[in-house]
Formats: structure tokens, C-alpha cells, sequence
């Protein structure tokens, strides 16, 4: 079996640069779930803030409930188990 030196360095060179691209689009592919999740997240969280009044339907609230009411956040911090990293800062 004749096999050329250079041409098995050329494909091996070929390959590396293959693998290089695929774990650099893979890693950006991983970047951009992150970034969309926690976009969604938080989209999903501040849709909150504009949800409609629900109906009382014949239940009266207390005189010392609330007429308004606020939720701030501050320092918050989110991970999922088993996680090191933060899923929300």
C-alpha cells in the first residue's frame, strides 16, 4: 500500500480545522440557548406585572386587604440542582 506523507498531513490538517470550527459553532450554539432562556424568562416573569385583575365572583376581600402592591427584587440569584453556575443574576 503506497500512501503519501503529505497528503496525510494535509487531511489531518484538514480535520483539526473541521473540529475547530464545529466546537466554536457548538459553543456559540450553546451561548445563544443561554442568552434566549433567560430572555424568555424574564420576559415571562415582567408579563406578570401587567396581568389583568381577576373577578371576584361573589368573594369579597377582606377590609384590610391591599388595594395595590408591589414585588421588588433585588440581588436575586437562580440556579438549577445539580448546576454550579447561576441560571439567573
Amino acid at each position: 500500500l503506497w500512501c503519501s506523507t503529505d497528503i496525510l498531513v494535509g487531511t489531518l490538517g484538514l480535520v483539526s480545522i473541521g473540529v475547530i470550527t464545529l466546537i466554536t459553532i457548538f459553543d456559540f450554539d450553546i451561548d445563544e440557548i443561554r442568552c434566549s432562556t433567560t430572555s424568555r424568562s424574564l420576559s415571562e416573569l415582567l408579563s406578570y406585572e401587567n396581568s389583568p385583575i381577576e373577578e371576584s365572583r361573589g368573594h369579597s376581600p377582606p377590609a384590610s386587604w391591599p388595594t395595590r402592591g408591589r414585588i421588588t427584587m433585588q440581588d436575586v440569584t437562580a440556579k438549577y440542582p445539580g448546576v454550579e453556575n447561576f441560571a439567573l443574576k
